[in-house]
């Protein structure tokens, strides 16, 4: 029983480090694997021994072999974000049964968000749609009731476009030209129409995605959003953006949007950010968000060396053109950052590859297996 036991905290812990590794500066993408692939092992020692009453439910839920077994808010590890603790549980377990997958993806997503558990985080995630599109985003929307679900929500119709299911523009304009103009999907809408290839002013659209109701529901993926918007606007719109967020007041969290507004100076791939990041990263509130977005232009190595060395700030931002982790933003440089950069990096090398491949949906960085390197936008 003591080796059981250990084995359960040893699970508990694999998985808390993993939740936060999607935002880790020093965690590359063979050492997420090598990660991932320990907490496998754990759960397969679990799977074929009877556990003792007092093991976690997300775990006991993790190694139930029922294929119909649906992951309920109750059963989730206490965990701030719970939403991707949700998202990461399900990639966990349906890792090695893909023959079960679709399966189990499409009543996520059918169902209405209400419908799946009294947790209000969750209801605001609408995780359904998400999960299909990060685990199996060919086969999003393969049919119209899909379709018709899908576009029932927030999420859902972010996914759409992200899927990058062109022939569904028609559908979600006419949706969008039919909801009012402070109903939440709206904006949704107007964004789903964007991914898929139509011209939006990048800062109005902000601005709607920025809408309360619709800020609520798309937390889960809004760093993901911020990052497409920032690969694709122009440097003076880029700018409006981070005024934007860092003029935003949000009910309860005086720094969420000062930490937005962080975040998308790293998005931007311009260097002249860098001093006043530096500036921030004095702030112990700030300072990891700061040294993240540094680490996202400069690299994580030269972020810390510039942390020490803080005159060179006016050196590091002399260079002209965008920037990622150090190199200016060409085919190659992101081809080899997918390689080798850490989560965040990866991800933006991911969105500014969506915009050069018209035709793929977005890749993930950050799920389970380490941030698998066989998609094509991995590969370009």
């Amino acid at each position: 029983m003591l080796q059981v036991d250990a084995i359960i905290g040893q699970a508990e812990l694999l998985l808390q480090q993993r939740l936060s590794f999607k935002q880790h500066r020093y965690i590359n993408p063979v050492q997420l694997r090598q990660h991932d692939a320990r907490l496998a092992d754990c759960l397969r020692l679990l799977a074929d021994i009877a556990l003792p009453e007092e093991t976690p439910a997300w775990l006991a839920w993790l190694v139930d072999k029922t294929p119909t077994a649906r992951l309920t808010a109750e059963q989730l590890p206490a965990v701030t974000n719970k939403a991707y603790a949700w998202l990461l549980l399900h990639e966990i377990k349906h890792f090695d049964q893909s023959e079960r997958l679709l399966a189990v993806l499409k009543p996520l997503y059918l169902q209405r968000p209400d419908d799946l558990n009294d947790s209000e985080q969750i209801k605001q995630a609408e995780p359904g749609g998400w999960l299909a599109l990060r685990l199996a985003p060919t086969e999003v929307a393969n049919d119209a009731a899909s379709v018709a679900a899908l576009m029932q929500t927030i999420t859902g119709l972010v996914a759409l476009g992200l899927s990058r299911k062109r022939q569904l523009l028609p559908q979600i304009n006419e949706l969008a030209s039919a909801l009012s103009l402070t109903e939440p999907r709206r904006a949704a809408a107007k964004a789903a129409a964007w991914l898929l290839g139509q011209p939006s002013d990048e800062v109005t659209l902000l601005k709607q995605l920025l809408q309360p109701e619709c800020f609520a529901a798309s937390r889960l993926f809004f760093d993901v959003l911020l990052m497409l918007l920032m690969c694709a606007a122009p440097d003076k719109a880029q700018d409006q953006m981070v005024n934007m967020l860092a003029n935003l007041n949000t009910s309860g969290q005086p720094t969420q949007g000062t930490e937005m507004a962080i975040q998308a100076m790293g998005f931007s791939g311009q260097l002249k950010f860098v001093p006043l990041l530096m500036e921030l990263s004095q702030q112990p509130e700030l300072n990891e968000c700061a040294v993240n977005a540094l680490a996202l232009l400069l690299g994580a190595i030269d972020a810390d060396a510039l942390l020490e060395r803080p005159q060179m700030a006016d050196f590091a931002c002399s260079k002209a053109g965008r920037s990622l982790a150090g190199f200016a933003v060409t085919p190659a440089h992101l081809a080899m950052v997918l390689q080798r950069g850490n989560p965040q990096q990866r991800q933006l090398a991911a969105c500014y590859q969506f915009w050069q491949h018209p035709d793929r949906p977005l890749y993930f960085a950050d799920v389970f297996s380490g941030g698998r390197t066989d998609a094509g936008t991995a590969s370009a």
